[in-house]
């Protein structure tokens, strides 16, 4: 009996302890981990500093050095969602000090090697998770500092050339990897607003793109009109031909579509097989552009359509175009 009651203790602790890893981990988010990360890797390093004591070893400033990061470590994770970009820009000041210090006076060879291999990390953060503006202005202050820092580096007035390339290479790496950084953050913000199957913009993408266009229509007066657009007996195309045959409808269909609407407009594709199109122009002209696209359409659709009213937003276009489109259908149903 005591076994039971002491496997039952057992299994509630290992369930609370589940419960909490749970919260904790949904609690962070990709940028407070990888802040986490960025400064555990340089407590890592000063850490093996510690552990290995190589010839040339500083206690004091290693020592002060694997406090500082630990403790910037363990702030995003503390933090979670709440851990604010601008405490990483200066953890990022925070590692431009350590490299201006171990290049330009530390006058030890591993610790200015450790200092430059932590540009690239720098370069990669910047480039994930800050503007491409600000991250660059930082990028710059970073290469300034490393250039600054070789030029005062003891060894420069016996080998200049050999300070000078190293940093060099450190600088172009970096750049690199900054910029790369800014390709994957930039390719995964396309991937996030269109639709995988026809190119179109997503839900998410209507939504971002959808409030600038109006605002930007609203501020200048210019007409813009949303058109909604709904596949007329889909579940039938696709119960008959397979859900291949329906898929290539909606992208035969969008294609169409946009090579009617250039630069006129947006095309989102608002779930299943239904669209959003908004178009710069007034009520009539763009039924006269709607309407040529549903006489050549492969497979029929129907369709409402709003003009945009004064201090009107996404929401309440859409829910206009909405009612114009049901009372089509219904119109349909009765034929």
């Amino acid at each position: 009996m005591k076994m039971r009651r002491g496997d039952d203790r057992l299994t509630a602790l290992l369930g609370a302890v589940r419960s909490r890893v749970r919260r904790a981990i949904a609690w962070q988010t990709s940028f407070s981990v990888v802040s986490a990360l960025m400064a555990g890797l340089l407590a890592t390093v000063f850490l093996v500093d510690l552990v290995v004591r190589h010839p040339g070893f500083q206690e004091r400033p290693v020592s002060f050095w694997f406090l500082s990061y630990l403790a910037a470590a363990l702030l995003p994770l503390i933090l979670g969602r709440r851990y604010p970009p601008l405490m990483g820009l200066l953890v990022v000041g925070f590692m431009n000090v350590w490299t201006f210090y171990f290049v330009a006076y530390a006058g030890h060879a591993h610790g200015e090697v450790n200092a430059l291999l932590q540009m690239p990390i720098i370069a990669l953060y910047l480039g994930w998770f800050y503007s491409a503006s600000l991250g660059r202005y930082l990028m710059l202050a970073t290469f300034a500092v490393a250039i600054l820092a070789g030029v005062l580096n003891p060894n420069t007035e016996g080998d200049p050339f050999s300070t000078i390339i190293t940093v060099s290479y450190a600088v172009a790496i970096a750049g690199f990897c900054f910029e790369g950084a800014r390709v994957v953050r930039r390719q995964s913000e396309i991937e996030a607003v269109l639709d995988p199957l026809t190119g179109a913009l997503n839900r998410r993408g209507l939504v971002e793109f959808g409030e600038d266009v109006i605002a930007a229509a609203q501020r200048r007066r210019a007409p813009l009109t949303l058109i909604v657009i709904d596949f007329d007996d889909f579940k039938l195309l696709n119960d008959a031909a397979g859900h291949a045959a329906g898929d290539a409808v909606l992208v035969d269909a969008a294609g169409l579509w946009r090579d009617a609407v250039g630069s006129r407009g947006i095309i989102a594709r608002s779930g299943g097989d239904e669209f959003v199109l908004l178009l710069h122009a007034e009520l009539e002209a763009a039924r006269v552009v709607v309407g040529d696209l549903r006489a050549a359409a492969a497979h029929p659709w129907s369709w409402g359509a709003a003009e945009l009213r004064a201090g009107e937003g996404l929401d309440e276009l859409v829910a206009r175009a909405d009612e114009e489109l049901y009372r089509a259908k219904e119109a349909r149903a009765r034929e």
